[in-house]
């Protein structure tokens, strides 16, 4: 075990020691002393660093963790399994706190496949707290602490080894002011009356769906798709599957198999045959190349059942509503103010697309008739968002009128 020693000039808090130190992890072994020493405690503080660019799955690079035990740098290139920390991860008797945690925990579920259990999350804190949501670990550290965190770091390559003292110093801090920020933050919401709907927002990190999204429903809910002709809808199914399956396999970004860019192109451009992309110097000859004789079977194979059903998804375009436009920007403006009031961030409490999805779809309000923001929101809010049509907009003596 390599053991240093971080010297700070400023301390978190007066009654919190300024102990600094952590251990690096590098071997089956000592995660396996790491994992027995934390099976007792009752919270961890937990944040990763790891390479995205260019995988289909991030590369996990280090584990940083801070509790009572002490602080820990575990290196996942450098150990054979981790399944000793995935249980803690997995464990519903400690509570693991983090920042942003949706990212980390998507790291660990693309990778190994498992799920958290009993989360703080003080990135979703911190929207019940009168801050602007999301917000940087960096701004709600100086923020609480007056302690500035030092970012010099941030584009490290963190799959180099070795890394320097400096680079696991830095990872270091993501990690130490989280359980002292996890008690703050408690003790407000808790005297707010706000623990129970923050708890509920954490909830959604446990979840399959906040982590596997399916190709399946982007495709349907991509506004390109009203553009399409039935046989080009087929296609660009096919394809955009075929897309993300090859990029999983190959463990690259979908881009690297076909970038974004020439989706488009590609799906409208299949019907007219391979010398339509020869002729186009705007699209990669080596794309049409490489796969022209699979993407003419795609566009020309019989529909499938399942590929019928799953385009039957797709709704009525929505059409261009000046005036509804008008209303949504309206009561979202009340929203905003409303939530601003009463030190909720407007942008956790009720997205803006989800007011206009609402007001499309008659079904979707029954998400808001219940839980933290139905309490929030009150009996008024809640007849007004789900009498979606019904909403008129009246000036009358000076005044402006919703109902």
């Amino acid at each position: 075990m390599c053991i240093f020693t971080k010297l700070l000039k400023i301390v978190l808090k007066p009654n919190v020691k300024e102990n600094n130190n952590f251990i690096l992890i590098e071997n089956d072994n000592d995660l396996k002393s790491f994992a027995n020493a934390h099976q007792q405690v009752k919270q961890i503080g937990i944040d990763t660093e790891f390479v995205g660019e260019k995988r289909y799955k991030p590369l996990i690079c280090l584990i940083q963790t801070s509790s009572d035990v002490g602080n820990y740098i575990i290196d996942p290139l450098a150990i054979s399994d981790l399944t000793p920390f995935l249980r803690i991860v997995e464990n519903p008797d400690i509570l693991k706190i983090t920042h942003a945690g949706d990212n980390d925990y998507r790291g660990f579920y693309q990778n190994f496949g498992i799920l958290p259990k009993n989360i703080f999350d003080t990135q979703i804190a911190s929207a019940f707290l009168d801050f602007k949501y999301p917000i940087s670990f960096k701004k709600l550290v100086e923020t609480e602490f007056n302690y500035h965190l030092d970012k010099s770091h941030t584009v490290t390559q963190w799959d180099n080894r070795p890394l320097t003292r400096d680079q696991l110093q830095y990872a270091l801090d993501d990690v130490l002011p989280l359980i002292e920020l996890y008690e703050r933050m408690t003790e407000r919401l808790t005297k707010n009356g706000r623990i129970t709907w923050a708890q509920e927002e954490f909830k959604q990190l446990e979840l399959v769906s906040t982590y596997a999204k399916l190709v399946e429903n982007e495709v349907v809910s991509n506004p390109i798709i009203y553009s399409l002709s039935h046989n080009e809808r087929i296609f660009y199914l096919r394809l955009m599957v075929w897309r993300e399956n090859i990029a999983k396999e190959r463990n690259v970004n979908k881009d690297m198999i076909i970038p974004a860019k020439y989706i488009h192109t590609l799906v409208k451009g299949i019907k007219s045959g391979k010398n339509f992309f020869k002729d186009n110097r705007r699209f990669p000859i080596n794309i049409s190349n490489e796969y022209w004789k699979l993407f003419d079977d795609f566009y020309k194979e019989k529909p499938k059942e399942n590929e019928i059903l799953i385009l039957s998804n797709i709704g009525k375009e929505p059409e261009e509503d000046l005036r509804e436009e008008a209303i949504i920007d309206l009561i979202y403006g009340v929203i905003k103010y409303y939530c601003m009031e009463n030190g909720i961030s407007a942008s956790i409490a009720f997205p803006k697309n989800m007011l206009k999805l609402m007001r499309q779809n008659d079904d979707l309000h029954v998400n808001f008739s219940s839980g933290w923001r139905s309490a929030f929101f009150g009996i008024e809010f809640n007849e007004m968002l789900t009498q979606k049509k019904s909403v008129n907009v009246i000036f009358k003596h000076g005044k402006i009128i919703i109902e």
